[in-house]
């Protein structure tokens, strides 16, 4: 899962569906900004609330796993930001 920018009036294209509708390479066509070399991936664009705002993020494969054990994209956002902490944790 990667933030991506703010840039582009992103509301009607979030959160309609939990399935991978588009490639990487679509979303960058349709003004996303990715840190990802793999344009060939399926994602799927969230909205999540913040107390600053909106935050738009892609998810990807592993993110689709978890929404197939818990339904909520707020879940899986928790699930994968652990798992990155952790991950980030070990590496040092």
């Amino acid at each position: 899962m990667y933030t991506i920018g703010r840039t582009l009036n992103l509301v009607s294209l979030a959160n309609q569906s939990l399935e991978l509708t588009r490639t990487v390479s679509e979303w960058q066509e349709l003004g996303v900004k990715v840190s990802t070399d793999n344009l060939d991936q399926k994602a799927a664009l969230f909205r999540f609330e913040s107390e600053s705002g909106n935050i738009y993020k892609l998810g990807f494969h592993d993110f689709y796993v978890i929404t197939r054990y818990n339904r909520s994209r707020l879940y899986a956002a928790v699930v994968l930001e652990l798992a990155n902490l952790i991950e980030a944790e070990t590496m040092h």
